[in-house]
């Protein structure tokens, strides 16, 4: 599906939600709850559910307890737990698009695709105007190969809040996934301009720049990108390859021996130096890096190794 591999995965921002900031009534369900609301926003999610407890405890219709309860439990990624916890607060009539929302984003932490696009689908009956649950939906689709749909998604993100930085890289990356590399770059630009500190967006935008041939720019992203990530060794690939285009060889070499220097398993690194030192005339280095690659697996060395270095036979 990638022309290269990465290290990331489409853009899900868990955009949770409590349904209440406060809950205002008498007794001491209300006093347990009101302490958990307290702890969720301090990020003690653990006492958060100890107080929900209590308060389900007093008082087992609560169902703003059982939904925030399971944004607790989602938020310490217990998410088959929390999807009990909001099942429970549907079941006793909190039909709100929060709670559709939460249950969406616990599904697709657990990768059940299915079930997250019709609560994010209920969560968009309920409120057609939140751009949010258009771009979780879109990576529910994303996830499960339904491109067009996907797309029609994120369209509709952006359509709703053009200063989304994840909506135009979560379609942007649909685009690289799909080979339109122009509308990706475009994409992953838009994203950079409203927020230029999005080192996945940075590093896209260089492997998509290396496949549409812009080999200066490419490494412009890459040094970026290596700022704050300095041991990515896709980024130091990508530079390496960037580099060898344009026969800055002792360069590339130095960026894939930098890489077998950390990472000895890495076979492209070897396949890419072989190359380098083949474009060098250098035969001799070239092949003993092309049979390093071929031991590791990386079997399109052979398509080097067999004519131009005799093995295998």
């Amino acid at each position: 599906m990638r022309r290269l591999k990465i290290s990331f995965a489409i853009v899900l921002m868990l955009s949770q939600q409590l349904v209440h900031a406060q809950f205002y009534g008498n007794g001491p369900d209300v006093d347990y709850y009101n302490q958990g609301i307290s702890d969720i926003k301090r990020g003690d999610f653990q006492a958060a559910i100890d107080n929900m407890n209590q308060a389900l405890k007093l008082n087992n219709k609560y169902s703003e307890a059982y939904h925030d309860r399971g944004f607790a439990k989602m938020s310490l990624k217990k998410y088959f737990d929390a999807i009990q916890d909001f099942d429970t607060a549907i079941q006793l009539g909190l039909v709100r698009k929060e709670v559709y929302n939460n249950r969406g984003l616990a599904n697709i932490n657990l990768d059940r695709n299915i079930e997250a696009i019709g609560d994010f689908s209920k969560a968009i009956e309920l409120d057609s105007t939140n751009s949010v649950y258009f771009k979780h939906r879109g990576v529910a689709r994303f996830g499960l190969g339904q491109y067009v749909d996907a797309q029609k998604d994120f369209d509709k993100t952006i359509h709703l809040n053009h200063n989304d930085p994840d909506a135009f890289f979560n379609r942007g990356y649909l685009f690289y996934t799909i080979y339109k590399y122009p509308e990706a770059l475009a994409d992953m630009d838009s994203s950079l301009l409203i927020n230029a500190f999005n080192v996945d967006a940075i590093t896209t935008r260089a492997n998509i720049k290396l496949l549409l041939k812009d080999n200066e720019g490419c490494i412009i992203d890459c040094n970026s990108a290596l700022r704050y990530k300095p041991e990515d060794e896709s980024l130091l690939l990508q530079r390496g390859i960037a580099k060898m285009n344009l026969k800055q060889y002792e360069s590339a070499i130095g960026d894939f021996s930098t890489i077998i220097k950390k990472n000895s398993q890495y076979a492209q690194a070897y396949f890419q130096r072989g190359n380098c030192f083949e474009l060098q005339n250098n035969l001799t280095d070239a092949c003993l890096d092309w049979r390093e690659a071929l031991k590791l697996g990386y079997f399109n060395a052979m398509m080097k190794t067999k004519p131009l270095c005799g093995f295998p036979e």
